[in-house]
């Protein structure tokens, strides 16, 4: 029987408990539409892709939390389904984790989980246990920018072990897990987290290694994430590390990454300048994260209006980057213009943000894409 079906009829009796929960609440909620014309097509295509989660906490001792993500690779005949067409969406299940916080009133926090249960450059180590979040470089979310965001996953079935020791200024992780797959795809998982904050810095550091189940063969990946605060609104956001490390390997290189933004507060409006060495990270067909050649870019960011205050926040983002290797080749990230406007409903934020690329005007089908977003903010 699969893994994850047995972890699942294993909180059957937890269900009970739940029904009664004293606390429910959403942990995440996002949706996505994107819109372009693929090559050789002349009919807009609407790609959507959402994620949801859900937390329970039914007593003090007990915390459940479950994902699911959501995609639709043709909204319109999801929506409005041809005779000949055959179009459907995939509800997946990502994950599901029990966490017990404070084993035998000691500082340490104890989850299992199975699926998709964090980011190692972010997430749950501050947020949970320092109370505060590294928000990342907003260019990554948007369509131009997207391929520069390297996929950080703690994903598997697996245990984490989380803890406040006696500085509380500094929290730190291990976590270990196996993905549940077979022959060269089966890997066992090693995590060290370590996270900081004080008046000036915030920091989140991580270092991992898999084995490959049938060769023992052995890969690493580490980063550095940072936020440096003037205390006058500007802050400084650097990012490093590398993806995957395997002794040996020709393309080591490729999965290096480096990011330094400021970000500079005016009044109501905000500025951020990028600058990265980062390779171009594709989602192939079975889900892998394959790295390209490293790009050198620069993305300039600029917000006007303040989303708590007005509600509302328009802005532009100027994205450019060039292969130093072949610094003439013409991609769809080589340069952007990408205009946003953003509103916020109660506890969620819509945005709408176009993507033109004008060095693409030898194929004016691919020359613009649209992004529609709405996900909740807390």
């Amino acid at each position: 029987m699969n893994t994850r079906k047995v972890f699942l009829i294993l909180l059957i009796p937890f269900f009970n408990v739940i029904l009664q929960a004293q606390s429910v609440s959403l942990a995440d909620f996002s949706l996505e539409t994107t819109g372009l014309i693929p090559e050789g097509k002349s009919i807009p295509l609407f790609f959507s892709s959402g994620t949801i989660a859900g937390r329970f906490v039914p007593v003090s001792w007990l915390r459940f939390q479950a994902q699911a993500s959501l995609e639709i690779p043709d909204t319109a005949h999801f929506f409005h389904p041809l005779p000949e067409s055959n179009e459907s969406g995939t509800l997946s299940f990502d994950g599901a984790s029990l966490l017990f916080p404070s084993v035998f009133h000691s500082p340490l926090n104890v989850s299992v989980f199975s699926g998709y249960y964090d980011d190692p450059a972010s997430l749950s180590l501050l947020r949970d246990l320092l109370k505060v979040h590294i928000p990342a470089p907003e260019f990554f979310s948007k369509p131009a920018g997207k391929v520069f965001s390297t996929e950080k996953r703690i994903t598997g079935t697996g245990i984490a072990m989380t803890s406040l020791p006696g500085n509380r200024n500094m929290a730190a992780g291990m976590y270990g897990y196996w993905n549940l797959k077979t022959n060269s795809d089966a890997l066992s998982s090693f995590d060290l987290r370590f996270g900081s904050v004080t008046d000036s810095l915030q920091f989140n550091a991580f270092t991992g290694i898999s084995f490959e189940m049938l060769n023992s063969t052995a890969t690493m990946r580490g980063g550095l994430t940072a936020i440096f605060d003037s205390g006058s609104g500007n802050i400084l956001y650097a990012e490093m590390g590398i993806r995957r490390y395997s002794f040996g390997a020709s393309d080591n290189d490729r999965n290096l990454y480096l990011l330094f933004e400021p970000r500079i507060q005016w009044g109501k409006a905000d500025f951020a300048f990028s600058f990265f060495s980062s390779p171009v990270f594709v989602t192939g067909s079975s889900d892998r994260v394959t790295a390209g050649g490293t790009y050198l870019g620069m993305n300039l960011l600029a917000g006007f209006g303040n989303l708590r205050a007005d509600k509302m926040r328009g802005g532009i983002g100027l994205l450019t980057s060039l292969n130093p290797e072949n610094p003439g080749t013409i991609t769809p990230f080589s340069f952007s213009i990408s205009p946003f406007y953003s509103m916020l409903l109660s506890d969620f934020l819509f945005e709408v943000t176009t993507v033109i690329k004008p060095l693409l005007y030898n194929d004016p089908y691919s020359m613009a894409e649209v992004m529609i977003s709405f996900k909740a903010v807390y």
